[in-house]
């Protein structure tokens, strides 16, 4: 995965196989948690962006979350389930906005005089 999102690589020769039942994770518990795990995480991802030389411009930091808002409220129905459907789709548009507003801050900040 791309920093800020791990992945797990298995040893080899791993058994690899199914759960039974659903694993729940629960890893947010409140809309203030959230906001802080979204400034956590939109900094590694935007530290992450400025190291791979990603462009930023109008399109990232207005039409995208826009976009991911429309795709987690609309697409993924999260009107489905009220509240708590808007509210994850409008912290997700913000999570995409935060990152690449950030990324834009990076780029003033290290610009050559």
């Amino acid at each position: 995965g791309i920093n800020p999102h791990d992945r797990y690589e298995m040893k080899p020769g791993a058994k690899i196989g199914f759960l039974k039942g659903d694993l729940l994770h629960y890893s947010i518990p409140t809309i203030e948690a959230h906001k802080q795990t979204i400034d956590k995480f939109s900094t590694i991802a935007s530290n992450e962006l400025f190291k791979r030389h990603q462009a930023v411009n109008a399109f990232h930091l207005y039409l995208k979350p826009a976009f991911v808002f429309t795709k987690m409220y609309l697409l993924r129905l999260g009107l489905l389930d009220g509240l708590h459907g808007f509210s994850l789709a409008k912290l997700s548009a913000y999570d995409m906005y935060l990152r690449y507003a950030k990324l834009k801050l990076l780029y003033r900040q290290r610009r050559p005089a």
